[in-house]
């Protein structure tokens, strides 16, 4: 999983308590409301994914990603579908398990005869403490009812939080063997929103840096992402809602990367977002997300 896909997970930031996702990040998977999803009886999303060329018609590109909710908001069940360059299909699929907390606790993925699954354990505070990567084997021939066979474990990250006042938060990174090899400080607002994490790596001293400007409503209005890792290098996305409260559209940009837009579409009356559209800025085509939904 990635850094900034787990940290939305973490976050959750409501781009508006009236939007249906939070935490979107061009390139990255979107993460969705739970009180939105639930409120709407929301089951199932589908995103299929179609492409228009200059001078050409829309053509669907057979990629697609499903999700499955619960009652109260959160995924429980992902299936993924790609279609790779000898037109045969790839399909993916990932199953979430939660505590009484409604913590994710537990992300198990199934793919072309590899089983991987992510563990997550949290202290008192709500606070990320351990992440644990295996590989794992089924011996039930059923996915939805999976019993552990053999696990191998591939990766432990841990992680420990000292609270220095009440609008900061210092966050250490450790290795197997319990040494800190990155560090810094997670700066909150005073409606205890988090607003910067500046982070350092001990033994080479590189630097990464996120920042989230929050806007009117308690929306996400900016984005910034910051490293010199090979050389500096950043990241920016600025949010533009509707007077409704809706996602309009996002502008991304970064060094050496051409300028994008995203364009969201929402139902009027309902909310539900039905499609969204990104010109790239290289070739000029349309990608096109269409969303239908199921409700219960």
């Amino acid at each position: 999983m990635s850094r900034i896909l787990l940290l939305f997970f973490l976050i959750s930031y409501q781009l508006s308590h009236s939007q249906m996702l939070s935490g979107i990040i061009p390139g990255q998977e979107i993460v969705f409301s739970n009180s939105f999803i639930s409120k709407a009886k929301i089951k199932t999303v589908k995103i299929d994914k179609a492409v228009k060329r200059d001078n050409g018609r829309i053509e669907n590109t057979g990629n697609s990603s499903s999700y499955y909710f619960n009652g109260v908001g959160m995924v429980t069940k992902k299936i993924i579908v790609s279609v790779n360059n000898i037109a045969s299909l790839d399909t993916i699929f990932e199953f979430n398990y939660y505590n009484k907390r409604m913590q994710l606790i537990n992300k198990r993925t199934f793919s072309a005869n590899l089983i991987r699954a992510v563990y997550y354990t949290y202290d008192s505070l709500g606070n990320q403490t351990k992440i644990v990567h295996c590989k794992e084997t089924n011996t039930q021939s059923s996915m939805e009812f999976f019993q552990l066979g053999t696990q191998e474990i591939i990766s432990v990250e841990n992680f420990d939080f000292e609270k220095l006042n009440a609008s900061q938060t210092k966050k250490m990174f450790l290795n197997d063997e319990g040494i800190i090899y990155k560090e810094g400080i997670m700066y909150y607002d005073t409606a205890k929103n988090l607003i910067e994490e500046n982070y350092k790596y001990v033994a080479t001293n590189v630097r990464v840096n996120y920042k989230y400007t929050i806007g009117k409503n308690n929306q996400l209005a900016e984005y910034s992402y910051y490293t010199d890792a090979a050389g500096e290098y950043t990241e920016k996305i600025v949010y533009t809602y509707e007077d409704s409260g809706n996602l309009f559209k996002l502008n991304y940009s970064g060094t050496h990367k051409p300028t994008g837009e995203i364009f969201y579409f929402h139902n009027k009356e309902n909310k539900h977002l039905e499609a969204s559209l990104t010109k790239d800025p290289i070739t000029g085509a349309l990608l096109i997300e269409k969303y239908s939904i199921e409700t219960y």
